[in-house]
């Protein structure tokens, strides 16, 4: 318990000074674009509409559920309306309409992910990172890697993605407590189901509740279909 309250204090400690740092620099960026008040307020009229569209089809089937998608996640499963990106295997995330390279968002993808690319541009143009010598090996790794994964032939995606890069750089900035880079991220991603909480409010959404099964109680509907 008290080694942990220690690594918290430490990572907490290694967070104050990037936290200022980022304060300072974002003091030097202004936009021009509206707030997000404005924009939803503009935005949630035409949403509405499009999903009384939507409600006029409810009775219509979409797709079915196989044995499979219960055992893996309901992985591509279209049943939960998400409405703040849509997904695509070889394009990535689409943040309405906006592609992963206009915003580096979050996505698994077929190619280099540009948050990677970006981050790593970064670190390249600030000699003190350049000469780091884990950055160094990160940067021939990411170069070596897709080409030996891309020769075995079962690698589907062999490119580096956005935590491929992000650690070093935590690293570099003083960040060495790597059992908390993850909640890091977390923190991040959070924002993608915030986002969508905003939607369901303005839609007038219900909670998602999907049904569960057992086992024992999948095996006899499959036994029985």
């Amino acid at each position: 318990m008290a080694m942990n309250i220690r690594r918290t204090t430490r990572a907490l400690g290694a967070l104050r000074p990037m936290a200022a740092r980022s304060a300072v620099n974002a003091r030097q960026y202004s936009t021009s674009e509206p707030d997000l008040k404005t924009t939803l307020k503009e935005a949630i009229p035409a949403k509405r509409e499009l999903l009384k569209k939507v409600k006029a089809h409810s009775n219509k089937v979409i797709g079915e559920v196989k044995v499979e998608n219960t055992l893996g996640g309901m992985r591509g499963l279209k049943a939960m309306v998400w409405e703040g990106s849509v997904l695509d295997a070889n394009e990535g995330i689409r943040f309405h309409g906006r592609t992963i390279k206009d915003c580096y968002g979050h996505a698994v993808l077929r190619k280099p992910d540009p948050r990677f690319e970006a981050l790593m541009d970064y670190a390249s143009a600030r000699p003190e990172i350049a000469e780091d010598p884990v950055f160094q090996l990160v940067k021939l790794n990411s170069e070596l890697a897709p080409e030996v994964l891309k020769k075995h032939g079962k690698t589907k995606n062999p490119y580096p993605n956005v935590d491929s890069s992000s650690g070093v750089l935590f690293h570099h900035y003083g960040f060495h407590e790597t059992l908390y880079y993850t909640a890091t991220f977390g923190v991040s991603r959070g924002l993608g189901p915030l986002a969508q909480l905003i939607w369901d409010r303005a839609l007038g959404l219900p909670i998602e509740r999907p049904k569960s099964i057992n086992l024992e109680g999948l095996l006899k509907q499959a036994e029985s279909a």
